[in-house]
């Protein structure tokens, strides 16, 4: 799995992970730091301050960084493989959903083993709370966001109902704090209010005639212009997209076709979009989002006038080997079975079977009643 999470506070701070590794970039001392895990990272975030920095692999391992303490670290086991991880609004919990259904809910400075918040019937894809620490927005695979209420999320305050297929992404929109963006195995970005549950948008990834749809791996929104970044699975497209005035509809502004597939990007908080794709030539792309908004094209901005003099070193990660994730989202589409199939078979044999008894007994009458004429 690759992510990139910049640092909320300091927009000089950035972690590039990339299997079991991660960096911790400083733009500002042309410093990094590397961390390798035991296990691959499945899920990575920076509470509110930026303090701490969680991250959760694939050895089922919730490892908590304490930035002002020189990154010192604490490690606890989890029950199952994450695939989503976030702090809370005061840093004093750790929420983590996996692939079982289930949301628990950790203490970030200590060594619990954890409490079960809430569960769904089917896995979970995404997890995200709200600014305030009111609701938890989980997405599950069965087409459904379910919006619940903290720290009793027994309290189920609405389902945001419309997809069509399983919810791979769910975002709350950084500058218009009431709408939630998601994304989906039909190939949407769906706009929705999840203080009514209410669906606002349901927009498909606009593609040719001859490119096959895809679903969003990937979503992002600007912090300072509201622009909204999404890439695919498996695709080497970048959309974007904004939320038109009547904050009811999403706009679609325009794309581009990268180099190479892209694994994960993010906003920082001075406008840049980073966008790391598997490529060993150029794993790191920049775009900024003022200039998307200003042009309505993609233009890319020169890293070393971004990164400076900071060695990146990103050259020690082979983007060609296979990534650990978290969830095989090709798997997860349902496929159509018709199960009256055998039935309707055994059906048509057992009615050619009585026709030709039928004609068979038919042919004996005729013959025998041929036989009492001749007589």
């Amino acid at each position: 799995m690759a992510f990139i999470i910049p640092h909320p506070v300091v927009g000089t701070t950035i972690v590039l992970s990339f299997g079991s590794e991660f960096k911790v970039v400083n733009r500002a001392s042309s410093q990094v730091w590397t961390h390798t895990a035991s296990g691959s990272i499945l899920a990575a975030c920076f509470s509110a301050t930026g303090r701490l920095f969680a991250t959760c692999n694939s050895d089922k391992q919730l490892q908590v960084f304490d930035t002002h303490a020189d990154w010192s670290c604490s490690n606890r086991s989890v029950p199952k493989r994450v695939t989503a991880i976030k702090f809370s609004l005061d840093e004093k919990h750790i929420y983590l959903s996996d692939k079982a259904g289930d949301v628990h809910k950790y203490v970030a400075d200590g060594s619990d083993e954890g409490e079960l918040l809430l569960g769904h019937v089917s896995m979970l894809l995404d997890m995200v709370l709200t600014p305030d620490d009111q609701f938890i927005v989980t997405a599950d695979r069965d087409e459904k966001i379910r919006v619940s209420c903290l720290p009793n999320a027994y309290n189920i305050a609405g389902y945001c109902l419309g997809h069509r297929d399983f919810v791979s992404q769910v975002k709350i929109h950084p500058k218009l704090h009431h709408l939630l963006l998601s994304g989906s195995g039909d190939g949407c970005i769906g706009l929705w209010n999840y203080n009514t549950a209410s669906c606002l948008d349901l927009l498909p990834l606009p593609h040719e005639k001859d490119e096959e749809a895809v679903f969003a791996s990937c979503i992002c929104c600007c912090s300072v212009t509201g622009l909204i970044a999404v890439v695919g699975v498996l695709s080497d497209l970048l959309w974007f997209f904004r939320v038109a005035e009547d904050e009811r509809h999403l706009e679609f502004i325009t794309r581009t076709r990268l180099a190479a597939p892209p694994l994960h990007l993010a906003f920082t908080a001075d406008q840049m979009l980073l966008i790391l794709v598997r490529s060993n030539r150029n794993p790191l792309l920049l775009v900024s989002a003022s200039d998307v908004l200003k042009t309505n094209k993609v233009q890319f901005t020169n890293n070393q006038a971004y990164f400076g003099d900071t060695d990146l070193s990103l050259q020690d990660w082979d983007f060609n080997e296979g990534i650990d994730l978290p969830i095989d989202y090709t798997t997860l589409k349902k496929s159509a079975y018709d199960n009256t199939v055998d039935y309707r078979e055994r059906k048509r044999r057992r009615l050619e079977g009585r026709d030709k008894d039928e004609h068979e007994i038919s042919t004996v009458r005729k013959k025998d009643q041929n036989r009492e004429d001749t007589l």
